[in-house]
């Protein structure tokens, strides 16, 4: 996904500097974790194409570094995070602290720092969020010992806004938990309101933040016979949440992972052994199509999308005579609605 070449094109009339990825990129792409299989899949975002990459134990969680063209994976089983390429190849250790990496339950990737963050899940006394650079080093608790962590899971980064965010397993509670990213300071918690609160959750799996339009997604399951896959959507300070899912799934499934297109408002939810898609402001979900893909147990999805500006390109100088240059700034993507793009890297223009 890397793309190392940008044409820019000068209209001087207008003084306008244009910078495009130079080659066709690929087709926008979704990857989840399938605890079962002990697989990692994939398939288009438009459906179909769907493939699976083995090896893995017990995977639950996983995040992309599109610049390296790397997945990031946690081994609930193998206490252990994992590497492996795009297109399946490649499969490596990155670190494997069994104090530290012990049980991970989500994954999440800043492309800023270059960090990895997971949630471990094993009980009270491993209520912490843990994190560890992508070439294996830097590995270690992150932050631990604050009443927000209560059986903490699905951590997702926020590196434009300095946040880092997550939901609680054990209280199925609707709240979500923040702190600084940088430093884990100042921890805090959003407490979902609004009709939703009607029909609360018998478990808490995931969170997706969409913070430039201050809206929230949380996702898990509610009691029944059999047990109902539920979602909800709130304002950033947890207002105004309502349903966005509420149906039974398989043989009583919850959402055990969740990711937004915020170009889009598409919801991808992962109800296993199903990929739902829901579009926000309208009813309903479909089964997104993963063949020849068969999971077993559909968990933390990650969209990868091709690169996009973050605003217009203009140039420096345009008078007649003067040195004319232009830069290209490409997103990041949203890592904590687990959407990641291509960002920028040497850029070269043609005049």
């Amino acid at each position: 996904m890397r793309s190392s070449l940008r044409t820019a094109l000068l209209v001087l009339t207008g003084a306008l500097c244009l910078a495009l990825p130079a080659a066709a990129p690929a087709a926008d792409q979704i990857f989840w974790t399938d605890y079962t299989n002990g697989t990692v899949g994939r398939a288009d975002l438009a459906g179909g194409n769907g493939a699976t990459f083995a090896g893995l134990g017990g995977p639950y969680g996983i995040a992309v570094d599109a610049a390296a063209g790397k997945l990031y994976v946690g081994e609930y089983d193998a206490d252990r995070v994992s590497s492996l390429n795009l297109d399946g190849s490649g499969l490596a250790p990155v670190y494997a602290d069994a104090d530290v990496v012990d049980a991970s339950w989500g994954m999440s990737f800043d492309p800023l720092s270059g960090r990895l963050f997971w949630a471990s899940d094993s009980g009270a006394s491993n209520d912490k969020l843990s994190s560890v650079k992508t070439d294996g080093t830097g590995g270690g608790v992150f932050l631990g010992g604050v009443p927000q962590l209560d059986d903490p899971v699905s951590p997702v980064v926020d590196p434009l806004g300095n946040r880092i965010y997550w939901v609680n397993y054990a209280g199925a509670s609707l709240n979500v938990g923040f702190a600084d990213l940088a430093t884990g300071a100042n921890p805090g918690t959003i407490t979902l309101s609004g009709d939703c609160t009607a029909q609360p959750f018998t478990a808490v799996y995931t969170v997706a933040v969409d913070p430039a339009r201050g809206r929230l997604i949380v996702g898990g399951l509610r009691s029944g016979t059999p047990a109902r896959a539920r979602a909800v959507v709130a304002a950033l300070d947890g207002s105004g949440c309502t349903a966005i899912l509420d149906e039974i799934v398989g043989s009583g499934s919850g959402v055990e992972g969740v990711a937004l297109d915020t170009d889009t408002g598409k919801v991808y939810l992962a109800a296993p052994p199903k990929i739902l898609v829901h579009t926000l402001g309208t009813p309903g979900a479909t089964e997104l199509d993963v063949s020849p893909a068969t999971p077993a147990y559909t968990s933390y999805p990650a969209l990868l999308k091709t690169p996009a500006g973050t605003a217009a390109v203009t140039p420096s100088a345009a008078q007649v005579g003067a040195t004319l240059t232009c830069s290209a700034q490409w997103s990041i993507g949203t890592p904590s609605a687990s959407l990641y793009r291509s960002p920028s890297s040497a850029t070269t223009f043609a005049w």
